[in-house]
């Protein structure tokens, strides 16, 4: 941030994972010789799984961080990108009432075809515009589709920022 020309007074780093609710989240190591899609984070892990995880040394863990706690000092966030490798439905979900009434507009990187759907069944019912949308890509050879190009979708929040609104942006990234 320092080197970009941001001074310390304005910006605030959370080490952790945003999420609706406390917990643990364990993200998997890999490798740069070990490199493919299907890393995905086990949320909300128990005792046993963290405990295996340190055993083996397989997970980086990481706090779940709810995201009222992410944004305690913020009034409004113009922007909040969201890509948490398959926990976005989940965070979503869980922090919608925020969403609702503190950010304007939202990026969320889709991990697959199913989290897309939710995602726009969720907030379009909620009075969310989808402005962009580009699917997940996959691999249909074989037995398991495999996601090979993550998707992207872009929301506005109708209630915060109206159709031809301007405004100063805040970028938040979670």
């Amino acid at each position: 941030m320092v080197a970009n020309g941001f001074s310390e007074e304005e910006y605030r780093l959370v080490h952790g994972i945003a999420a609706a609710q406390p917990g643990k989240a364990l993200f998997p190591r890999n490798s740069p010789d070990n490199i493919h899609y299907g890393l995905e984070p086990i949320f909300n892990a128990s005792r046993q799984t963290i405990e295996q995880a340190k055993t083996n040394n397989t997970h980086n863990i990481l706090e779940m961080v709810p995201l009222r706690d992410v944004f305690s000092s913020e009034k409004r966030a113009d922007l909040l990108h969201i890509d948490i490798q398959g926990g976005e439905v989940d965070l979503v979900k869980g922090s919608l009432d925020y969403l609702l009434n503190y950010v304007a507009y939202m990026v969320i990187g889709t991990h697959s075809r199913v989290i897309e759907g939710q995602l726009i069944d969720m907030l379009t019912k909620q009075g969310w515009i989808l402005e962009i949308e580009r699917p997940a890509i996959f691999d249909i050879n074989g037995q398991k589709l495999i996601t090979t190009v993550d998707g992207v979708q872009s929301w506005r929040n109708s209630r915060l920022l109206p159709p031809n609104a301007v405004s100063s942006v805040d970028i938040i990234r979670v």
